[in-house]
């Protein structure tokens, strides 16, 4: 049986993503770099008994696709909605005490990975058409 490995995504930035170089290079000399951040979902429900019960879950997020650092360095920032596709990671090393240690991401390495900045629910997007007359605003 063929398996996969891939996740999808639709969440919010919780801060402003974080740019660091990597120690490898790429095909033209430049240093390579990686972005993380952490993106939120969030889930509503209401229980038998009439609760309304919210429930926000945390995703590390960790891109290594140069197109997509670079359209994230540019446009995204905290509070923005995001679609994502990667794969999920788990890390393992032993801390300063020995103990062991893990962490699970969301990894966007390959060209398989995807990013789309959404637009929040409410925002309205302008449909410019080749007639100066027709300027409706579509909400979406």
């Amino acid at each position: 049986m063929k398996t996969k490995n891939k996740i999808t995504l639709v969440g919010i930035v919780d801060r402003d993503p974080i740019v660091r170089k990597t120690s490898g290079t790429d095909k033209m000399g430049e240093e390579k770099e990686v972005v993380n951040f952490t993106l939120y979902t969030v889930e509503h429900w209401i229980t038998r008994d009439r609760t309304k019960v919210t429930k926000k879950e945390y995703h590390r997020v960790c891109v290594f696709v140069p197109w997509i650092v670079n359209f994230i360095k540019k446009n995204v920032r905290a509070g923005d909605a995001l679609y994502i596709e990667g794969s999920v990671h788990t890390r393992l090393w032993k801390g300063s005490q020995d103990e062991k240690r893990s962490v699970t991401e969301v990894v966007l390495q390959s060209n398989s990975s995807s990013l789309l900045k959404l637009e929040h629910v409410g925002q309205q997007q302008k449909i410019e058409h080749d007639s100066e007359e027709d300027d409706d605003i579509i909400d979406f």
